[in-house]
């Protein structure tokens, strides 16, 4: 049991740690590593450990489009994009889940097209899949529809914001 964010991120790490120490040629122990440095901050590790999960695993579609989902964040969605493309041919019959992962990808490569084309995908929207189609169809200049996507954001979650997605998703994690 932990009480604390800062402790969860301690056993987190530990835990990442171990597993690479266990086997250090698995590409899965270098992503759980990876995703434990990007939650702590320390992004230059993070990508190292990314790029390892990926030496490690370069046929494991999912590992793929998992790191694909963070390379945006380090500030190379390009490679997320490179990523999420290899990991669809591996897999071309992804899962669900995927869409989620693709759409982010594609939004922030500004490749608004993909990113609408794999946010109408999602099979039961919530608040966060209405504004990736609010954001990438403003981009693409449908205002319209746009707007339509904002308040269908907000018949899900009238108290939706954009601080408060990034908050839930660890962006502005604190200790309370």
């Amino acid at each position: 049991f932990v009480t604390s964010v800062s402790e969860l991120l301690d056993k987190q790490m530990e835990s990442a740690q171990r597993a690479v120490a266990l086997d250090p040629k698995d590409g899965e122990t270098h992503l759980a590593l990876a995703i434990a440095y990007s939650y702590r901050g320390e992004m230059e590790r993070a990508a190292a450990e990314f790029g390892r999960a990926e030496e490690f695993s370069p046929n494991n579609a999912d590992l793929l489009v998992i790191c694909a989902w963070t390379w945006p964040a380090l500030g190379h969605p390009e490679r997320g994009v490179e990523l999420a493309e290899r990991a669809l041919q591996l897999n071309p019959h992804y899962p669900e889940w995927y869409v989620l992962a693709l759409r982010s990808v594609y939004l922030f490569a500004g490749n608004f097209d993909k990113a609408v084309e794999y946010a109408n995908l999602v099979k039961t929207p919530f608040a966060i899949d209405y504004a990736f189609i609010a954001i990438s169809e403003a981009y693409r200049g449908d205002i319209a529809t746009a707007k339509s996507a904002s308040l269908n954001v907000l018949r899900l979650d009238p108290d939706w914001t954009a601080e408060g997605w990034i908050s839930a998703q660890g962006g502005f994690a604190r200790d309370k």
